[in-house]
C-alpha cells in the first residue's frame, strides 16, 4: 500500500514539473493547443488573477492566439490586481487576446501597476472588437461620469478635447496626377470634374476652396472607414495650415489677407477683398519672393 501511494505522489508531482514546464514556454504549449492558453467554456470566470507581484497574465509569443477564451458566462479574462502589466501579449501569430463570448466583460483589469492591456507586436490588430456589442465598443469612466466612449454605431465621444495637428481636411480627388501636387499647393475648385480640386493658377480666383494640407488633424471622407485612395489628397479647409506664399502683390504681412496669386498654387496679399475670393489670413511675414506661411483659413 505504501509503495503504491510513493508511486501515485511520484507520478503527480511528475506531472505537475511537465505542466510547469509547457506553461513556462510558449512553444511547448503551442504543440499541444497551438495557443498561450485556450478555454473553450468556463461557468464562470475563464481565467482570474486576483493577485501577482509581476504581470497578470504574460505570454511572451505563440504560433497560434495567446489567450482564447470561447465562452464564459462571467468574465472572460479577469485580472483583479497585478503589480506589473495586466494582460501582456509580446508576440501573437494570430489574436493576441480573443473572447468569443462572455456574459459580463470580455477582458477585465481591475488594477494593474502598469498598463490593463499591452500588445507589444500583432500581425493584425492590436485590438479588435467586432459583432455584436450590447452597449459600447470602448469606454472609459464610471457609469455616472463617463469620460471617453465610442458607441456601437461608431461615434466617439469625450468628456475634454482633441488634441493634434491643427486643421480640418477633405479627401477630395485632384484634377490630373497627383505627383503635379504637394503640400501647401493652393487649390480651387476644379473646373471640369465634380467633388475635385486643381492648382491655383490666376488672382483673385473666386472658386479658391483650401490648402493641400501637411498634416491634418481631422480628415473628413465620402468613404469614412476606408484610406484615401491613389488620386485624392487632404484639402484643408479650416484651421492652420503651411501655405504657399508669393509677395507678387506686395510684401505680406501678419493680419493680411490673402487670396490665389498668378503663381500656381500660391497665395498672396489680397488688396481687393471681393467676397468669395479670401483664403485666409497670413500669420506670418514674406517680404519679397515666394516661400511658405501659415495662414489662418477663413474662407469668405
Amino acid at each position: 500500500m505504501a509503495k503504491s501511494w510513493a508511486v501515485r505522489v511520484v507520478l503527480v508531482v511528475g506531472a505537475a514539473i511537465v505542466l510547469v514546464a509547457l506553461l513556462a514556454s510558449a512553444a511547448g504549449f503551442e504543440r499541444i493547443f497551438n495557443n498561450g492558453i485556450r478555454i473553450n467554456r468556463a461557468d464562470e470566470m475563464a481565467v482570474q488573477i486576483l493577485g501577482s507581484d509581476g504581470d497578470g497574465i504574460h505570454v511572451a509569443g505563440t504560433q497560434g492566439r495567446a489567450i482564447h477564451v470561447a465562452n464564459a458566462n462571467s468574465h472572460g479574462v479577469d485580472v483583479a490586481s497585478a503589480r506589473g502589466v495586466g494582460v501582456k501579449v509580446f508576440s501573437a501569430g494570430n489574436d493576441g487576446v480573443r473572447v468569443d463570448s462572455a456574459a459580463w466583460s470580455g477582458v477585465y483589469v481591475g488594477s494593474s501597476g502598469h498598463d490593463a492591456l499591452r500588445v507589444g507586436s500583432a500581425g493584425n490588430d492590436g485590438l479588435r472588437i467586432y459583432e455584436k456589442i450590447g452597449r459600447d465598443y470602448i469606454r472609459a469612466g464610471r457609469d455616472g461620469d463617463v469620460d471617453f466612449k465610442v458607441t456601437k454605431d461608431g461615434t466617439a465621444y469625450a468628456d475634454g478635447g482633441w488634441k493634434g495637428s491643427a486643421d480640418f481636411a477633405e479627401l477630395m480627388t485632384v484634377d490630373g496626377a497627383v505627383i503635379n501636387y504637394e503640400p501647401g499647393d493652393v487649390l480651387v475648385i476644379s473646373p471640369s470634374v465634380d467633388r475635385s480640386v486643381a492648382l491655383s493658377s490666376s488672382a483673385n480666383a473666386t472658386s479658391v476652396i483650401g490648402v493641400y494640407s501637411t498634416k491634418p488633424g481631422f480628415i473628413g471622407s465620402p468613404n469614412v472607414m476606408a484610406e484615401a485612395t491613389a488620386d485624392e489628397i487632404p484639402v484643408a479647409i479650416m484651421g492652420i495650415v503651411p501655405c504657399k506664399a508669393s509677395a507678387e502683390n506686395g510684401p505680406i504681412q501678419r493680419g493680411d489677407l490673402l487670396t490665389t496669386a498668378d503663381t500656381p498654387g500660391h497665395a498672396m496679399r489680397a488688396s481687393d477683398a471681393r467676397i468669395g475670393t479670401i483664403l485666409g489670413k497670413a500669420l506670418g511675414d514674406l517680404e519679397s519672393g515666394t516661400g511658405t506661411i501659415e495662414v489662418l483659413l477663413t474662407l469668405q
